[in-house]
């Protein structure tokens, strides 16, 4: 795992909590995200997620699992502010930036997202499709989308606005 590489920064007393920590937003949350797009998340992979997250910072406070803290004193104590996106909140941003990516462009990509089918799915496949978790996670229908990505200012924002939507519904 990336985390792995950073034992030497991790004990160094020399290197700031906010040093540490920018460390982990520049090098260690890419390498976890990674391809984060083009995944249909679950409650249970939202969890892992979550857990993942909140792993990190304690590895990087040197936090015993056995001690009994919160994870909001965990996230206080790093200087976590009210503004950061957390991982599943930044995983959501970059698959909301990737659908508008790829409903600008027009190509074979374009043409298969669009084309998801309707109707009930065979027993033993996938219980949520891309398209669907897009569509639930903006709540806001496909002609809508397809008009908003249009223009990268309006979907910017738009995708800030999802984002920050799921921020209140997202629990640490």
């Amino acid at each position: 795992m990336a985390i792995r590489g950073y034992e030497k920064v991790w004990k160094d007393k020399h290197v700031s909590l906010h040093t540490k920590a920018r460390i982990v937003n520049a090098m260690i949350f890419p390498v976890i995200l990674y391809d984060c797009e083009t995944w249909t998340k679950t409650r249970a992979m939202e969890k892992k997620i979550d857990a993942c997250e909140m792993w990190i910072w304690r590895r990087m406070l040197r936090v015993s699992w056995i001690e009994k803290r919160t994870n909001e004193s965990i996230l206080m104590e790093i200087g976590h502010a009210r503004g950061d996106l957390s991982m599943r909140q930044r995983a959501a941003k970059q698959k909301l930036m990737f659908f508008g990516h790829v409903m600008r462009a027009n190509g074979m990509e374009k043409d298969m997202m669009l084309a998801y089918g309707e109707g009930r799915r065979k027993r033993g496949g996938p219980m949520k499709r891309w398209m669907e978790e897009i569509l639930t996670m903006s709540e806001i229908n496909l002609a809508v989308l397809r008009d908003a990505v249009e223009d990268r200012h309006l979907w910017r924002k738009l995708t800030v606005t999802i984002v920050r939507v799921l921020r209140v519904d997202s629990t640490r």
